[in-house]
């Protein structure tokens, strides 16, 4: 049986419509179905592991695609200018998104990452401007530069307390924002500057009872938020994260 696709396998293949990937393959390599601009259908089962660099880069027909359980890694811009892909569905397998897996996919409005991923890389949604919503697992422990940039579109986002830092622009450019659940009770370091759309007086930042004041006393928090930090968010037997009413 076939078990891997090679690099650039089927690269530029203008025509092709949509790809079966069977149970036996258990990696598609670098830049495999870059470029397919027609491709539109792909049904992967279970059995692959490993997404590589570029595999499906500016494949523009492409409008939603189902990561099997299995995926442990998708490599770098994996998913990069894929501008009508609206839906995304990330396994609980999946341990690493990469530097700018998912960038300037500018049609995705949904994105469900399941607990597992450990590392979400550098730019990996940014450009996603129809993203509205984000909700972050636990089990991440940093949020990386540029993460949601020019996310236009993004409202709200909820970082978990397994967040420890949160690098340069992670959440930059993102005017629509208007809430931020974080669940640390620490505040999270802001490494570099510009984290946040720098417009304290648009967005609320809800954190754990108790804690405002220690975000409000931390400079680059505050300079972020101002004084609309409030004590009202928690966690739900489930792990959600919601506000407390």
């Amino acid at each position: 049986s076939v078990t891997r696709i090679m690099y650039g396998a089927f690269r530029k293949c203008t025509s092709l419509t949509s790809i079966s990937i069977p149970s036996s393959i258990d990696s598609i390599a670098t830049s495999a179905f870059s470029y397919c601009a027609s491709l539109a259908s792909i049904t992967i089962a279970q059995g692959l592991s490993y997404i590589g660099d570029s595999a499906f880069r500016n494949c523009t027909s492409l409008t939603s695609i189902v990561i099997p359980s299995g995926v442990t890694t998708i490599g770098k811009y994996a998913f990069v200018r894929n501008t009508s892909l609206a839906s995304v569905s990330l396994p609980s397998s999946l341990k690493i998104i990469s530097l700018g897996t998912f960038k300037n996919c500018t049609g995705l409005i949904s994105l469900t990452i399941a607990p597992g991923v450990i590392t979400i890389g550098d730019s990996a949604f940014c450009g996603c401007s129809s993203l509205t919503n984000a909700v972050i697992p636990s089990g991440v422990t940093s949020i990386g530069k540029s993460t949601f940039n020019n996310c236009t579109a993004l409202s709200s986002v909820s970082i978990p307390s397994s967040v420890t830092k949160i690098y340069e622009r992670g959440f930059y450019s993102c005017r629509s924002l208007t809430s931020v659940i974080c669940l640390a009770t620490t505040p999270p370091t802001l490494s570099g500057s510009n984290q946040f759309y720098n417009n304290p007086t648009s967005h609320i930042l809800h954190v754990p009872n108790g804690r405002a004041n220690s975000y409000k006393g931390n400079a680059a928090w505050n300079a972020a938020f101002g004084n609309n930090i409030i004590d009202d968010a928690s966690t739900s037997s489930s792990g959600k994260n919601y506000l407390n009413k």
